[in-house]
């Protein structure tokens, strides 16, 4: 099944939903063992077994200390969520060619993390390539925290609106409250369209740039031909923007999927030459407890 439209897209975006053309690991990982769907990809698999691809794990890092002094860091739920997709991951005996996140402390921990849960379930893993070489990829960073505030605080002072937005958010951070995520959520689209449409001062970086260097990610990676499985511990941004990149849709269209990206979740990307695949979306098959599942 590939999205072939815009309704099956968001259908999928919404659920979750694993696609059914995709490699039999990818498969494995995101649907699980005697799934339904994973024995159908998994007839398409054989069928372009042949047919050298570059599987793509795309990770949001776990849940990071919104409500501390320092924002870039993990929380507890956030080494949890990623230490438990470690765990998934090993017990699916899934391989690692190379493993690599970006320079921001949150996306070393959530890659940290998930390499001590690929270690501490025992079984066979010492017999599989679940270790593969690492790297760090400047491509993968979230918008830099300047930007975002330099934008946010432009965008408040001509938008009243906004400040409101801003301020019951502020106040609701800390309660845990649901209430702020959608406060945030509604913060993120205005600032991310305002930073897209290019009305900010011409000393804050722009999108074009941005988005320029997240996309050089993948001619990073065309270095690393040997290399079939690869995981990218990154964030928000940047996997909408890859994301958006499989789907030709368009900045605006990629930037909306940000809001729903969840904290340690799986996106695949399929790679064969120059051609890039969507495979799945926003995934979290490791997270079974609802309030696992984070989004700030």
């Amino acid at each position: 099944m590939h999205i072939a439209n815009v309704r099956s897209f968001f259908y999928n975006f919404k659920t979750g939903i694993h696609q059914q053309r995709s490699s039999c690991n990818a498969c494995q990982l995101v649907c699980g063992p005697g799934d339904g769907t994973t024995r159908q990809a998994a007839r398409f698999c054989r069928g372009n077994k042949l047919n050298q691809m570059t599987t793509i794990y795309l990770i949001r890092h776990g849940q990071a200390s919104a409500n501390a002094p320092v924002y870039d860091q993990l929380s507890r739920t956030g080494y949890e969520q990623t230490r438990e997709l470690g765990r998934y991951w090993a017990a699916r005996q899934l391989p690692i060619d190379l493993i690599a996140c970006g320079t921001l402390q949150r996306q070393k921990q959530s890659m940290q993390s998930f390499q001590e849960g690929l270690h501490s379930t025992g079984g066979r893993q010492d017999e599989t390539s679940l270790t593969g070489k690492t790297a760090c990829f400047p491509a993968l960073d979230e918008i830099p925290e300047s930007t975002w505030r330099a934008l946010g605080s432009e965008l408040r002072s001509s938008d009243p609106r906004l400040e409101r937005h801003f301020q019951s958010w502020l106040q609701l951070r800390s309660s845990g409250s649901r209430r702020a995520g959608l406060f945030f959520s509604k913060i993120t689209a205005a600032v991310l369209l305002y930073w897209l449409e290019g009305k900010h001062q011409p000393h804050i970086p722009s999108f074009a740039d941005f988005h320029h260097k997240v996309l050089q990610i993948l001619t990073e990676i065309r270095q690393f031909q040997e290399q079939q499985h690869i995981v990218l511990f990154s964030s928000g941004t940047p996997i909408a923007l890859l994301c958006g990149q499989a789907l030709g849709l368009k900045a605006a269209q990629s930037l909306a999927l940000v809001r729903t990206i969840r904290n340690s979740s799986i996106s695949i990307l399929e790679m064969h030459r120059r051609q890039l695949q969507l495979v799945s979306l926003n995934c979290t098959p490791h997270l079974q407890q609802p309030a696992g599942i984070t989004l700030v």
